[in-house]
């Protein structure tokens, strides 16, 4: 018989023992496991790739907001890019001076026609138009607000960006002079060429004289023959000992004052004439070489009644006056665009005008010729009142010249120059002096009949738009 206690007691050893094989296996295992979980981790840490996919999770979230703050900022970009044309376009129209109407409407107007809805719309701009008004110009500033809505950045607290256009704009009546050289040679009379002149040029001056720049406007009318008629401004130039104040038949002791200079190749320069530096022209026959005195030069005018006047009363030249010395006419004109002549000249703007060549003046020269400048004889001396002279003979080789020489200098003190070919023929000297005059090709007009009076409309609109400066 077994001893139930013995039993029990063996029973329990072995139970103690199946117990502590348990925990022993328990741990053994959590220490094992341990191990592994060391070692997994410390392969991991060894791992390479596991840095890579560590840094690009770590990175992740400021890669996204960089992205989504680089789709908010090009947005705001173009935005601001729609915005700016619009208000640019505006800012032209509100400040020209030809445009009556309120600034700020026209800034509104131009908003809504330019702006792109799927962008920007108008009714979102808040806009702030200030205009004013001066003698010689208009002033406008335009500020414009916007707020841009952000798709991004608004995760970041971020959720508006503020946006202002301040824009100004400044349309100016620059002051301008203009020298008109026209053809008054004896061609001219032929198919009433002279008439048509007449009514271009005096068109050209109602156009350019307009009365929101008459005070800032001088023009120069010069007709041309053989000679170009002076003033007694001009007297000044004239050597006094070449000048007969006897004022008789006797030509030893001078020659009487008429209004036209003797000139020659050496005066056909970039310089103001110079005082007693100049003789004047000797006569000759009936006095036919200088034009008449109703044909004489104008100059620093800007009354539309005296300068409409002074070409309604034109006439061309007889045979013997009726050379056509394009060069000496575009000489005079030239020279009284030059502010070393400042002073010289009688009048309102006498002692103003004209204006240094870097003080932004505008200055423009006009010249209108119908024909070739051909051989002609220039006199020399005269003995005899009627007869008796003396010439040299001036050909057209050396006219020629002397225009483009003023030309030359006229483009190198920036003086806008614009020509026109009455009838001349095509390919001929004429039009290839009157085009190699000009800066670019387009400043020259060749035309016919009454497109004379187009070409002149044409020019005056042109200055009004380049004397017009923002």
């Amino acid at each position: 018989m077994v001893n139930k206690w013995n039993l029990k007691i063996r029973l329990t050893l072995t139970e103690n023992y199946a117990a502590s094989f348990r925990v022993l296996y328990v741990v053994t295992s959590r220490i094992l496991m341990f191990r592994k979980i060391k070692r997994l981790i410390s392969g991991f840490c060894r791992q390479e790739n596991g840095n890579a996919s560590a840094i690009v999770g770590l990175s992740i979230i400021p890669l996204i907001a960089m992205i989504g703050t680089g789709v908010d900022v090009a947005r705001y970009a173009a935005i601001k890019t729609e915005l700016q044309g619009a208000i640019d376009s505006g800012i032209l129209a509100a400040a020209a001076l030809n445009n009556a109407r309120p600034a700020d409407e026209v800034v509104t107007e131009y908003l809504e026609r330019n702006l792109d809805e799927r962008i920007v719309k108008a009714s979102d701009v808040t806009v702030n138009v200030i205009s004013e008004v001066t003698q010689t110009g208009k002033t406008v500033q335009i500020t414009a607000s916007y707020t841009v809505d952000t798709y991004f950045t608004g995760l970041f607290g971020v959720n508006t960006m503020d946006l202002e256009i301040v824009v100004g704009g400044t349309q100016e009546w620059q002051e301008i002079e203009i020298s008109m050289v026209l053809d008054i040679s004896g061609s001219m009379n032929s198919m009433n060429k002279i008439g048509r002149m007449r009514d271009a040029a005096e068109e050209f001056v109602n156009t350019v004289l307009t009365e929101e720049v008459r005070d800032l406007t001088t023009i120069n009318i010069i007709p041309f023959g053989t000679h170009v008629h002076l003033p007694d401004d001009f007297n000044k130039f004239v050597d006094p000992a070449r000048i007969d104040n006897n004022k008789d038949n006797d030509f030893t002791d001078g020659h009487r004052w008429m209004g036209c200079l003797n000139m020659d190749s050496t005066d056909y320069t970039s310089e103001p004439f110079l005082d007693g530096s100049l003789e004047p022209l000797p006569e000759f026959r009936d006095y036919s070489l200088c034009p008449q005195d109703r044909n004489e030069a104008l100059f620093l005018n800007n009354d539309i009644d005296t300068l409409t006047a002074k070409i309604r009363d034109l006439r061309a030249g007889s045979s013997l006056s009726g050379a056509t010395s394009i060069d000496e006419g575009t000489a005079i004109g030239l020279k009284s665009l030059n502010p070393g002549m400042r002073g010289d000249f009688s009048g309102a703007f006498g002692a103003t005008r004209p204006t240094d060549y870097d003080s932004g003046t505008l200055k423009v020269i006009v010249i209108m010729s119908d024909g070739d400048m051909v051989k002609y004889y220039r006199p020399l001396s005269c003995w005899f009142f009627s007869w008796g002279c003396l010439h040299i003979p001036i050909s057209n080789q050396e006219a020629e010249t002397n225009l483009q020489t003023m030309c030359d200098h006229a483009i190198d003190d920036n003086i806008l120059i614009y020509t026109v070919g009455f009838n001349v023929q095509k390919n001929s000297r004429a039009d290839r002096v009157l085009s190699d005059c000009v800066a670019t090709d387009e400043n020259y007009f060749w035309v016919e009949g009454l497109d004379i009076s187009a070409a002149f409309s044409e020019i005056a609109a042109r200055i009004n738009s380049v004397r017009l400066t923002y």
